[in-house]
């Protein structure tokens, strides 16, 4: 719903654009801004595009809202989401989405198994008595990496322990790797909170 939304709204941006009109303050896509985008004088095939972005708009962000709801149900009622919602950077998307790619947690030993089976641990190619390590091998759940990566870059932007762990990495190994760093570091409370059951 998200990809939806996020289409809808560059293909009205470009409408503003392309007749170098300027949006309403703030959010320009709020429902209290729809008047400005159906006062706008446009062609009429062009006029019909943008209620079909409009309505598509309202549509995915009902839809967000009702899963999001759902999801929150969910999570209520289940012990294991419960935990990870302890997690920093974690919301309950987030969590719902890490305890239906994860499963039963038992079958992994430590949080280094889970990094593998995201596809977060880093290349290693060793021959004789050199070793090279490169970046994260990607042969894992994506969907399970997509929701750790979106969980750094919350944490990375707002908790204080994980802004200087940001500012620590990233003058060395840059922004993206550090956010993927601090991804994979924040599975090891992932893996505690579970096996302390």
């Amino acid at each position: 719903m998200t990809h939806l939304a996020t289409q809808a709204k560059n293909r009205l941006h470009a409408v503003a654009q392309r007749h170098h009109l300027k949006p309403p303050a703030g959010n320009p896509f709020a429902k209290t801004n729809n008047g400005w985008w159906q006062a706008l004088t446009l062609g009429r095939l062009e006029k019909m595009n943008l209620q079909s972005d409009l309505a598509t708009l309202q549509f995915a962000e009902q839809q967000e809202a009702r899963i999001e709801k759902e999801m929150t149900g969910i999570a209520a009622e289940n012990e294991e989401i419960g935990r990870l919602l302890h997690i920093a950077g974690f919301g309950v998307i987030t969590a719902v989405t890490v305890y239906a790619a994860i499963g039963d947690i038992q079958r992994f030993g430590d949080a280094k198994h889970l990094v593998g089976y995201a596809g977060m641990g880093t290349r290693v190619h060793d021959s004789g008595m050199t070793t090279h390590t490169g970046k994260m091998t990607k042969a894992g759940r994506r969907d399970l990496r997509v929701a750790m990566v979106e969980a750094a870059h919350v944490v990375a932007n707002s908790h204080p322990h994980w802004k200087v762990e940001l500012a620590r990495l990233q003058p060395r190994i840059g922004y993206n790797r550090a956010i993927v760093a601090i991804a994979r570091k924040l599975w090891l409370p992932f893996g505690t909170c579970y096996k302390a059951r």
